[in-house]
């Protein structure tokens, strides 16, 4: 089978628990998660930048080679929200980002609240676009079918792993509602501790919980799902510099954006991690760039410039974006934007949810 800004002096944070004389099975994880259509780096206020996808590409590749020279089990996992982000995703409803995944050879990815964002058709297209399984095991719709993979076995020599993808119930109040109309969002921790049970895995196999749902929700699944042996968590954006330990369950998850990039390098023996080491590695101007995978975002760079380049219609006066004055003025640029999006919107309540989200954007031009 084939990380926001915190602390940026430090390059990573290393932590170890020694594996002593155990004979496992040697497996390493990379994760990333909320990568929000970052394909390009992250600027930073003093010009250093962080993160992107050719800097992934890059590190992921270098690590795979690592783990096969050393005989190591290797998989590299996404835990949701790939969509809704900059231009350069966004002009591509995620389908670019998707293509770049196939690429560094993404093992396992599990749905986010906004891979519903464009619609239901949408995600059908990244899924068929995907060479990687496409997790939920919570979502169902009309009939209680299940839409998407569940869940993933492999073996990593003679030890059983399980993974198994989890979607944080508030979707239908985390995108439009009309994006997920007909699915339900049933609870994960009963979901998958049933699935565990049905499948017949136990305490000597490994199971990997590949949830958005957030550090909260994760935690009280660990607590309440003991057969959980490992959380790779996203939603919440949250920076787990050390893993956390509740009960059975390791849980780790890697801020956002690209930014960082999880590793986890583990033990396994009869199902149990004899020994790990953890590390939470910034992607700065230090990680060098994949070139091919660098030449492929600068041409969709380019590719957006043009489409934004071309002209639209043309003002007689200056379009001026943000509040002035006494912050109560109607400024055109205000005024236009709200007037084309009551037209196309026409949809009363949602005018107002949206009017706010574009005002918000509108004063950081």
């Amino acid at each position: 089978m084939s990380r926001l800004l915190k602390g940026l002096g430090v390059l990573s944070l290393i932590v170890a628990f020694p594996a002593f004389l155990f004979a496992g099975e040697k497996l390493t994880i990379l994760h990333i998660n909320d990568t929000h259509g970052q394909i390009e780096p992250v600027e930073a206020k003093d010009g250093a930048t962080y993160g992107g996808f050719a800097r992934v590409a890059y590190l992921v590749d270098s690590l795979r080679s690592e783990a096969e020279a050393e005989g190591r089990t290797f998989y590299f996992l996404h835990a949701g929200d790939a969509l809704q982000g900059p231009p350069v995703s966004n002009m591509s409803k995620g389908k670019l980002d998707f293509e770049l995944f196939n690429e560094m050879e993404l093992d396992a990815m599990v749905v986010g609240n906004h891979e519903f964002d464009f619609g239901q058709p949408n995600l059908d297209e990244l899924v068929e676009i995907a060479e990687f399984p496409v997790l939920s095991a919570n979502v169902v719709d009309e009939l209680n079918n299940r839409p998407y993979q569940t869940f993933v076995e492999e073996k990593a020599g003679k030890e059983r792993i399980l993974i198994v993808g989890l979607t944080t119930e508030a979707t239908p109040i985390s995108t439009h509602p009309a994006n997920v109309e007909g699915l339900s969002f049933l609870p994960a921790d009963s979901v998958i501790a049933a699935l565990i049970d049905s499948l017949g895995y136990g305490e000597r196999d490994f199971v990997i919980a590949l949830t958005h749902r957030g550090w909260t929700a994760d935690s009280v699944m660990a607590e309440r799902v003991p057969e959980i042996d490992l959380i790779v968590g996203g939603h919440s954006h949250t920076i787990i510099e050390e893993p956390r330990k509740i009960k059975n369950s390791l849980i780790v998850q890697a801020g956002a954006r690209t930014v960082y990039l999880g590793k986890l390098e583990a033990e396994l023996k009869k199902g149990s991690l004899k020994g790990y080491s953890y590390e939470l590695i910034l992607l700065s101007g230090k990680i060098a760039e994949d070139p091919d995978m660098a030449a492929r975002i600068a041409e969709a760079g380019e590719e957006l410039n043009k489409q934004l380049g071309v002209p639209i219609g043309k003002t007689e006066i200056a379009l001026v974006p943000g509040l002035q004055g006494d912050r109560t003025d109607v400024l055109s640029l205000d005024d236009l934007l709200a007037r084309v999006m009551l037209e196309e919107t026409r949809v009363g309540e949602w005018q107002g949810k949206n009017g706010l989200s574009w005002q918000i954007g509108s004063r950081t031009q």
